[in-house]
Formats: structure tokens, C-alpha cells, sequence
């Protein structure tokens, strides 16, 4: 009977312990929600990115990745 309790209680302190990371989870996603919303990427022109790269030129490819060609 004390091994059983010693289990039920073994197990209340596991289930407290997820709600507890569970809640400090949902109050960091509130708080990280404000800051993916105000990040602005920049917008390049495509003879800017041709220029940047040299227009992939064969002269800077380093090798083919798992995504596709990797350059300099």
C-alpha cells in the first residue's frame, strides 16, 4: 500500500512539473509574438542579387549541397 502511494505521488510531481514547463512555454510564446511581428526583411531587385552572385557564374560554385549548388 506505501509503494502504491509512493507511485501515485511519484507521478502528481511528473504531471506538475509538465504543466508547469507547459504554462512557462505558452507565457515565452506571448512574449516572443511582439518581436516576429515587428522584423522587416530587406527587398532586393534581381540585377542587384545578379550582381551579389556574380550571376552564379560556374567561376564561384564551391559544390552541390543537399539543397541544390552551393557558391562563394
Amino acid at each position: 500500500m506505501l509503494l502504491g502511494l509512493y507511485y501515485q505521488l511519484l507521478h502528481l510531481q511528473k504531471l506538475q512539473k509538465v504543466e508547469r514547463e507547459t504554462k512557462d512555454n505558452k507565457e515565452n510564446d506571448q512574449e516572443n509574438q511582439g518581436q516576429d511581428e515587428d522584423m522587416e526583411l530587406p527587398i532586393f531587385e534581381p540585377p542587384t542579387i545578379a550582381r551579389a552572385t556574380d550571376s552564379f557564374s560556374m567561376d564561384i560554385k564551391l559544390g552541390e549541397g543537399g539543397f541544390g549548388t552551393v557558391y562563394k
